[in-house]
């Protein structure tokens, strides 16, 4: 978390006084700017847990960044990655989107994290899918993990 203090017209990293306007940066990218009231600098937005892709492998195309990829129908991908979480099974939703009629449905996936790396096996039909932080933490009963958007185009 990173905090910063409004002075002499610039954004300067500091501990902030009674008074000052101050802006906090979480990890996440969520952004809070208040006024230090002299209580201690933190806020009701959790810390999250990054959800840090690191291979995938069977797919046509993947950006450098694990965030777009393209796999030809039929194919299955193996997508791997860390996440700082003691050994743990959870489901993850996948969005679907049929671009010709705009429909979204969701799919869900058993992931299992196991000394904190998971590998995940994806076999999907012809569509653009979604994974999104806000899928991620949407079965949850508050929010736990961060993750950078993945979009997954299945071509025919």
């Amino acid at each position: 978390m990173k905090i910063e203090v409004f002075r002499k017209n610039a954004w300067v990293q500091d501990t902030p006084n009674v008074g000052e306007l101050c802006r906090i940066t979480h990890p996440t990218g969520h952004v809070i700017e208040t006024t230090y009231q002299g209580e201690h600098v933190a806020s009701d937005v959790p810390e999250l847990i990054p959800v840090v892709i690191t291979s995938v492998q069977g797919a046509s195309t993947v950006s450098s960044d694990f965030t777009k990829i393209t796999v030809t129908e039929g194919s299955t991908i193996m997508v791997s990655g860390t996440l700082a979480i003691s050994d743990k099974t959870f489901v993850t939703p996948i969005e679907q989107e049929n671009i010709s009629t705009g429909e979204v449905s969701t799919l869900y996936k058993e992931i299992a994290v196991i000394d904190g790396a998971f590998s995940v096996e994806l076999t999907l039909p012809v569509g653009k899918y979604r994974i999104t932080q806000e899928l991620m933490n949407a079965e949850l009963p508050q929010p736990a993990f961060s993750l950078e958007s993945i979009e997954i185009y299945i071509t025919i």
